[in-house]
């Protein structure tokens, strides 16, 4: 593998352009930003920055009998499947590499392990939880294509009183996917939104030990910080004191970053 293929690689990544509270606390509004209503919080407003706390994502209740659709998304660079359950992004395949690793048989190379997923969500509000994964959301379409043009999907969902809408937008000559959202029936102190990463890429190099070394967690604030997977206790909760002006995970060659964008800021 040369240099030139890491620098393609990191300039071409899969760049995550999020909703804010990565994981963080909601920041006191500003003046001159207009507060949320009472009923309603649109989850693209400021985020402050709080501790980053990791946890073990196979927790929780096991979901059973929720229907399930996964949405294409595809262009020259990319074709993404997202799960109308919970709005997960459950597959991604770079199209312009292949994967080095033995038993792919130089397949297209796909990033997320079978049953992972990123982008997941979980909304925690006062006294109240919302769990995206066991929302089954309405798409706007079967399948969409990025290839000339920009594309959106959004997805609606219902979970008790609460109203979701999801929206991907998508362009052809760019891995990013840009996501904004809207939940109603908060109440007037919002809520704090999490939002999962997975737990790491697939081995799609020919070394799958070089490339677990260099699998990671990298946060940026002021300067990078990479915590390997393999320093990180399993199952055991791991908090990393923030701000941080963004979050990724890494393999050897790949990443995918969540970056969360003051939608209220001028220019």
């Amino acid at each position: 593998m040369n240099d030139r293929r890491l620098l393609i690689a990191l300039a071409l990544i899969m760049v995550i352009a999020f909703v804010p509270t990565i994981l963080m606390k909601r920041q006191p509004i500003k003046p001159g930003i207009t507060a949320p209503t009472a009923d309603s919080v649109h989850v693209v407003t400021p985020a402050a920055a709080a501790p980053l706390t990791i946890a073990d994502s196979t927790a929780g209740t096991p979901l059973v009998g929720l229907h399930e659709d996964t949405v294409v998304v595809h262009s020259k660079l990319y074709r993404y499947s997202i799960s109308t359950r919970g709005g997960k992004i459950v597959s991604s395949r770079i199209l312009p590499y292949v994967s080095l690793a033995e038993a792919d048989h130089r397949d297209t190379l796909e990033l997320l392990p079978a049953g992972e997923g990123l982008l997941g969500g979980t909304l925690i509000g006062t006294g109240d939880t919302v769990r995206f994964d066991q929302v089954t959301f309405t798409a706007s379409a079967d399948s969409l294509n990025a290839t000339t043009a920009p594309a959106t999907l959004t997805l609606r969902g219902t979970s008790g009183a609460h109203e979701i809408e999801l929206e991907y937008a998508f362009v052809p000559d760019d891995y990013r996917i840009s996501v904004t959202g809207h939940v109603t029936g908060l109440g007037p102190a919002g809520g704090t939104l999490l939002i999962g990463l997975g737990n790491g890429f697939r081995n799609t190099e020919t070394n799958p030990q070089d490339n677990s070394t260099q699998s990671g967690i990298v946060t940026k604030f002021e300067k990078t910080s990479l915590t390997p997977f393999g320093k990180l206790n399993p199952r055991q909760l791991t908090t990393m004191s923030g701000p941080f002006d963004w979050v990724a995970v890494k393999s050897k060659y790949f990443v995918a970053g969540l970056f969360s964008y003051d939608s209220s800021a001028q220019g």
